[in-house]
């Protein structure tokens, strides 16, 4: 196992673009720390930067407390699991786990190959597929392979690049739990890249979000949901996303379309209004599960605001039912209890406390009401 720092790294091509600019991340020996953030946002050049397949433009990289920018990938000991499994189709799967063992310097005997083999068959559950080829396996049981090449030479560190983006639906859930299930287990330091937030949110330790090369906050999947530093944190990480609605703060609240939300914490919100220089125009962020059926919430908190709108969709998925409203202002989406009686075109009233809501500055995105 191995701690990970980065010293304000950077990647910078020669025609002048930055695909990361001055990362500092400090990954706890054993953390599962996930990067996430749409495609060109740098996660995958961070990623090869600590594996040595990009080389570091400027800051300092450590594993274990000595410096590899010049190291080459080889003598890292780290393993990578790619996208695409990376497998050798002429191999057995058996082969296609133990090469990485056949190239080790001094060699290794051929009765600790096999032993390590058939631990890390074991852990993986592929006994039964040791002799077949991968053109002879499902999408699950090759990335399963690709990450028993990973495992079996126990490496200090694990990179995973969105491994899971070529399963369907059903096995990217599954696989998802065996990952977690298998991090926990070894409590190797592993480094998972995504550009599902779905994925950042149930797996790592913390979740570090990126956008065009910069990291936008890193947290906990609980701090990085219910506190998001600004606009985009908020907007990407949750599904359904964040309704977002402008306004202009006023007096004790924000004045919107939908009329003046009070808020328990204004003052806290004007002063750091003030602090950035806010014009007083925000965004202000409700999350669906926040906005609740008027009919259906017998006790109201002081703080409980009104919405009505007209149900312009109704998805139900059985445990819940996700309600697509146009407000004035826009739309905006709720999630609601099966037991909820709204249904489309219903000019429905929704409620929610003002205290489950984030205030942004509309020009720099800052979150003020954190």
């Amino acid at each position: 196992m191995a701690e990970i720092v980065a010293d304000g790294i950077s990647k910078r091509y020669p025609d002048g673009s930055v695909a990361v600019a001055e990362l500092d991340l400090h990954i706890a020996d054993g953390e599962f720390l996930i990067l996430v953030g749409p495609s060109g946002c740098g996660k995958s050049t961070t990623l090869n930067m600590i594996a040595g397949l990009e080389d570091i433009t400027s800051g300092e990289l450590r594993i274990d407390g000595v410096r590899v920018n010049e190291t080459a990938p080889r003598d890292r000991d780290i393993a990578m699991v790619f996208q695409n499994y990376a497998l050798y189709p002429h191999m057995t799967v058996r082969r296609n786990i133990e090469f990485p063992l056949s190239l080790a310097r001094p060699k290794l005997p051929r009765e600790e190959i096999d032993a390590k083999v058939a631990q890390v068959s074991a852990i993986l559950g592929l006994d039964d597929y040791l002799d077949r080829k991968p053109a002879q396996l499902s999408g699950g049981q090759r990335q399963r392979v690709a990450m028993g090449r990973a495992i079996v030479r126990s490496p200090k560190a694990f990179l995973m690049d969105e491994p899971l983006s070529n399963l369907d639906a059903k096995l990217r859930g599954a696989m998802r739990v065996e990952i977690a299930r298998l991090q926990a287990r070894l409590g190797t330091t592993t480094v998972y890249v995504t550009h599902d937030q779905t994925e950042a949110m149930t797996l790592g330790d913390r979740v570090v979000v990126m956008r065009e090369g910069y990291v936008q906050q890193i947290g906990t999947p609980d701090d990085l949901y219910n506190n998001p530093a600004n606009l985009f944190v908020a907007g990407f990480i949750g599904s359904p996303a964040m309704n977002l609605l402008p306004g202009r703060l006023v007096p004790g609240g924000v004045q919107t379309d939908l009329g003046v939300v009070a808020l328990p914490n204004g003052a806290h919100v004007e002063a750091n209004a003030t602090a950035v220089r806010s014009d007083g125009s925000v965004v202000l962020g409700v999350r669906p599960e926040h906005l609740h059926d008027a009919a259906m919430v017998s006790v109201r908190s002081t703080g409980a605001q009104e919405v009505v709108a007209v149900v312009d969709v109704l998805e139900s998925l059985g445990s819940d039912n996700y309600a697509h409203l146009q407000a004035p202002g826009g739309e905006i989406v709720a999630r609601l209890s099966p037991q909820s009686q709204i249904r489309r075109g219903d000019r429905a009233t929704l409620v929610f406390d003002a205290d489950k809501v984030a205030v942004f500055d509309a020009k720099t995105g800052v979150n003020l009401s954190r």
